[in-house]
């Protein structure tokens, strides 16, 4: 099921993709992430918006939305977890 896109229902697209970035990638390396990590990601995922568009890919479009919105929340739950890089980054400022 993970490695199926939803593009039809977003927020289940997101829990879908978010689930598939953490299989992917493994947890481990998620946890290692700093802020700058997931920012630069969605960097990366915002020029493939672009050229979707240009494009006139709807389709392509409503994947790299929700694939951005997945990485905004994993980047979400590494704040929120214990012993993450993320966590450490935010709670020692």
């Amino acid at each position: 099921l993970i490695n199926n896109p939803e593009l039809n229902d977003f927020l289940e697209g997101v829990k879908i993709e978010s689930a598939h970035q953490t299989e992917r990638w493994g947890i481990e390396h998620e946890e290692n992430k700093y802020p700058h990590d997931y920012s630069l990601v969605i960097d990366k995922l915002k020029g493939k918006l672009a050229v979707a568009i240009w494009e006139n890919n709807e389709e392509k479009y409503r994947h790299h939305l929700i694939t951005v919105s997945a990485v905004c929340f994993n980047a979400f739950r590494q704040i929120l977890k214990e012993g993450t890089r993320m966590n450490h980054f935010f709670k020692n400022k």
